[in-house]
């Protein structure tokens, strides 16, 4: 009987402790006005002046006769930026050095790359 008390108290514990952890969560999240959370996302997490951010998704991109998926993969890390796109026609990869000024376009299927000059170089918009 005395095991059956403490292994009852023990549940009710735990499920008081979840249940607080919940309710502290969810008022967490109601304290932010709307746009401030994703800001501060965006500002502390995707900022590449103190993280490097990995980001991969899937997209479908087309005409209204065919449409095609691919998988996109970015990379951004101090002055560097990394994309790739893959889908069943095509493979690119771009390599940008934003100090240097230069992007490198790399088309695997056809195994070349270009090297743009500095000259015609424009930084992406990443905001």
């Amino acid at each position: 009987m005395e095991k059956r008390y403490a292994f009852f108290k023990t549940l009710v514990l735990i499920i008081t402790a979840a249940a607080v952890c919940m309710l502290s969560a969810a008022a967490g999240d109601a304290a932010f006005k709307p746009g401030e959370r994703a800001m501060k996302i965006w500002d502390e997490k995707l900022n590449t002046s103190k993280n490097a951010v990995f980001l991969k998704f899937k997209s479908s991109a087309g005409t209204a006769i065919q449409e095609e998926e691919n998988i996109t993969t970015m990379a951004f890390n101090g002055k560097y930026i990394y994309t790739d796109v893959f889908s069943d026609s095509t493979h690119v990869s771009t390599i940008t050095d934003t100090a240097a000024r230069s992007i490198v376009i790399l088309m695997h299927e056809d195994k070349m790359y270009m090297k743009m000059p500095s000259e015609s170089y424009q930084a992406p918009n990443i905001n």
